[in-house]
């Protein structure tokens, strides 16, 4: 009997890894998000790589717009110049879709680990949209025409819609700028070598 007890513990941690090693990647919704997955939330490398959702949601957020020369290994390579950040406090991170995914604990080891990943950067897809409501409209232009490269403010902003997946294994997040419900700081230009946010 206690053979039988060994050898059936011993198929379901075999089985158990086996199943972590083919675990897919997983997108999830918090039960008081108001976004909606519009499918499955499993992500399958070769077949689907983002979940698409649909909602609005009214989030407090640091912002950063950021004109990327062409020169920097930060680029994230994005068709849009400049590019807008979304940088969602913990409570707003709280309410939005996030993703899993099965990781080796070390370069070393054999075992995996289930990572969460919050979304904690948001890329905006509706950048011009976003710099009229966020930045007043000299500054928008000025932006738009890349004369800053980087200007941070903090707001509380709607947004509309949302995606959730990979991208060169990394997290990616994008949504679509709204309106803004009240400005917390003002936007301000950051010099040249200094970051933002």
């Amino acid at each position: 009997m206690i053979g039988y007890l060994r050898s059936l513990f011993v198929g379901l941690c075999l089985i158990s890894a086996a199943v972590a090693d083919d675990a897919p990647n997983s997108a999830h919704t918090p039960p008081e998000s108001p976004f909606r997955a519009s499918g499955p939330e499993t992500l399958e490398w070769a077949k689907r790589d983002f979940i698409e959702y649909q909602g609005r949601a009214t989030i407090s957020a640091k912002y950063r717009f950021v004109y990327f020369d062409g020169n920097s290994d930060d680029d994230p390579g994005y068709s849009q110049n400049p590019h807008l950040f979304l940088l969602p406090n913990q409570e707003a991170q709280a309410t939005l879709p996030y993703l899993t995914r099965w990781v080796y604990e070390r370069d070393d080891s054999q075992e995996k680990v289930l990572w969460t990943e919050r979304a904690e950067r948001i890329w905006v897809t509706n950048v011009a949209d976003a710099a009229a409501g966020l930045l007043g409209e000299q500054l928008a232009a000025e932006v738009l025409a890349g004369k800053h490269e980087t200007v941070v403010g903090e707001a509380v902003v709607v947004i509309d819609g949302f995606s959730a997946g990979y991208e060169c294994d990394s997290p990616s997040f994008a949504t679509r700028f709204v309106a803004v419900k009240h400005e917390i700081s003002a936007p301000s230009v950051a010099k040249r070598g200094v970051g933002g946010c």
